[in-house]
């Protein structure tokens, strides 16, 4: 069994995921059992999430792609987005069991249309784990994105796979940022307490997609897990979230 943890370095000529004199636009730390009116569901599953303990916990089955017009419980603002630039943060926690979940962001129309920061851990089919940070954009069909790969890990068996994951890494931080046409997703992984071989804590982007138009008019915020071929069939996801927060400069 090999093990390998790259963290990649940052590409600063991109970055521009600073929220340095920030104004909170919206905040949600998913306090009391239920959640807040600001949010409304589309296709709702009421048995697959829960709001406890200033926690939103979404759980998927597996082979649930990442889809913002057909995921089950896509949590997306009643409210308009803001004009000018913004910056949406995500605080999240995996324990993961498919080694295949990811976390999307954005802003959506209809049609599944949309600009999205995705933070997702992806299982090839020769047993390598490795985790993403991407920004994607869909319209009308047609895609385009840029990757930014954050670390791999390689074993054959899930648990320990898993293992690697949580033994070095405490939450995840995943950002999407809006600075005049230009879009950028970035990323953070907290290390965990004690972790030897943990990330450094540091923000991460991705090259930025330009949108000439508004690519959605709300913010989204989704959770899936898609199979590969070393995952369990029949398994299930899940992830804990502890805040989201919109910044307007």
């Amino acid at each position: 069994m090999k093990n390998i943890w790259l963290a990649l370095g940052m590409l600063g000529c991109f970055l521009f995921t600073g929220t340095a004199n920030a104004e909170v636009w919206f905040e949600d730390q998913f306090e009391g059992d239920e959640l807040g009116a600001d949010w409304t569901i589309r296709n709702p599953n009421e048995e697959n999430y829960l709001v406890e303990n200033g926690v939103l916990t979404i759980l998927v089955p597996d082979k649930t792609p990442g889809n913002a017009e057909k995921t089950p419980n896509i949590l997306m603002l009643k409210r308009p987005a803001p004009k000018g630039d913004w910056t949406m943060t995500v605080h999240f926690r995996f324990n993961p069991q498919t080694m295949s979940e990811e976390l999307w962001t954005g802003l959506a129309k209809e049609g599944g249309n949309g600009l999205f920061g995705i933070f997702y851990l992806y299982t090839d089919n020769y047993a390598r784990t490795t985790a993403y940070v991407q920004t994607f954009k869909q319209i009308n069909g047609k895609s385009s994105k840029f990757d930014n790969n954050l670390f791999w890990i390689e074993s054959r068996n899930l648990q320990t796979r898993s293992k690697i994951w949580t033994d070095n890494v405490e939450a995840v931080e995943l950002r999407l940022s809006k600075k005049g046409r230009r879009y950028e997703a970035a990323v953070r992984l907290l290390p965990a307490s004690g972790a030897k071989n943990g990330p450094k804590g540091e923000w991460i982007p991705t090259r930025p997609i330009t949108s000439l138009r508004p690519p959605g008019d709300r913010f989204v915020l989704f959770f899936a897990s898609p199979s590969s071929g070393y995952i369990p069939k029949g398994g299930e996801a899940l992830v804990e979230i502890d805040w989201v927060r919109i910044e307007t400069p």
